[in-house]
C-alpha cells in the first residue's frame, strides 16, 4: 500500500457572478478554528488552543493574502448559474500516505483514530482542511465545505 485517497465533490462558485469581499476578522477566525479543530487527536473535535488558531491565521496571511488583506468570494446568482451562485464541481481530497510509522500501526491493528492522528502529524490534510484552503483560494464557500 502506498496511500489511501478520499475525495468528495463540492460545488464551485459561478465565475460569471462571483464577487470578492474583504472578510471580517471573526469569519477568518472561524475558518482557522475549523481548520485547527480537524487536527485535534481526541476525536471530540473540541475547540483548539487559541495560539494554534493565531498561528494558522499567520500562515494563511503569508500564503493567501494580497497586499496584506484576505479576499474571499461569494456569488449572488445570475442567469448563467440559474441564480444558484454555483456552477460546476471540484474535488476536495485527503491523502493518507503510508509511512513506516503508519505501516506499523496498521500491522498492530491500531484504532483508526490513532492512525488518523499519526497521519495528521505526518502532514496529511483532511478533506475539510483542503476545502477551507479552496475557500481561501476563491473556488468555493463554507456552505459547501461544512458538509465534507
Amino acid at each position: 500500500m502506498i496511500g489511501i485517497l478520499s475525495q468528495r465533490l463540492t460545488k464551485t462558485l459561478c465565475t460569471s457572478c462571483k464577487k470578492s469581499y474583504i472578510p471580517e476578522a471573526s469569519e477568518l477566525e472561524f475558518l482557522a478554528t475549523e481548520f485547527c479543530r480537524e487536527a485535534i487527536p481526541d476525536g471530540s473535535r473540541s475547540d483548539p488552543e487559541e495560539e494554534d488558531v493565531v498561528k494558522q491565521l499567520e500562515e494563511w496571511r503569508q500564503g493567501y493574502t494580497q497586499k496584506g488583506e484576505f479576499t474571499l468570494y461569494k456569488a449572488p446568482g445570475c442567469p448563467a448559474c440559474l441564480d444558484t451562485g454555483y456552477r460546476g464541481r471540484m474535488g476536495v481530497h485527503e491523502l493518507l500516505m503510508s509511512t513506516p510509522a503508519i505501516k506499523k500501526m496498521i500491522l498492530r491493528r491500531a484504532p483508526a483514530a490513532e492512525v488518523h492522528f499519526e497521519a495528521i502529524n505526518s502532514g496529511m490534510h483532511t478533506r475539510k482542511q483542503d476545502g477551507i484552503e479552496k475557500i481561501l483560494l476563491g473556488y468555493t464557500d463554507y456552505t459547501q465545505i461544512r458538509t465534507v
